[in-house]
C-alpha cells in the first residue's frame, strides 16, 4: 500500500445519504471507495476487493451488529473495522470495539473526524504490517 492515500475503504450503510456523503468526503482527498447499502453487497465486495479499512454502520437494517463484524474479521483478518452509530447506538459500538473494531464513530459523522479516524487506522496497519515484516527478518 505504501502511500496511504491509494488506500481502498469500503462503506457499509443503508443510510444512502450517509453513504453518498462518506464515499464522497473520502474520494476528495484521494481514497479510492466502495460503498454497499447491504451487508450482503458488503461481504461481496469485500471478499472480491480486500480493501484496507471498512467503515461500518452498526445499525444497518436486517443485521446483527456484531455477527457483521464477526463475518468480516472471518473474511478478511487484516482489515480494520471502524463502526459509525447515533448515539442511541452507541453501547452496541462499544461493544463492537470490545470485539476487534479498530475505533467508533458517532453520527451525525463530521468529516474531519472521519478523516481523522481513516488516517489513523491506516497508518496503523501500515505500522502492523512493518513490524510482521522485521519480525519475519529476525530484527
Amino acid at each position: 500500500m505504501g502511500n496511504l492515500l491509494v488506500a481502498t475503504i469500503l462503506i457499509i450503510d443503508d443510510e444512502r445519504q450517509a453513504l453518498a456523503l462518506l464515499s464522497e468526503v473520502l474520494k476528495e482527498v484521494g481514497y479510492n471507495t466502495y460503498a454497499c447499502d447491504t451487508t450482503d453487497r458488503g461481504l461481496k465486495v469485500l471478499r472480491e476487493r480486500h480493501p484496507d479499512l471498512v467503515l461500518l454502520d452498526m445499525e444497518i437494517e436486517n443485521s446483527e451488529a456484531i455477527e457483521l463484524l464477526n463475518s468480516i474479521r472471518e473474511a478478511d483478518p487484516e482489515v480494520l473495522v471502524i463502526v459509525t452509530s447515533t448515539f442511541d447506538a452507541r453501547s452496541k459500538a462499544e461493544e463492537a470495539v470490545a470485539s476487534g473494531a479498530y475505533d467508533f464513530l458517532e453520527k451525525p459523522l463530521e468529516a474531519n473526524r472521519v478523516l481523522l479516524a481513516v488516517k489513523n487506522a491506516l497508518e496503523t496497519k501500515e505500522l502492523k504490517k512493518e513490524i510482521k515484516v522485521l519480525k519475519s527478518r529476525g530484527t
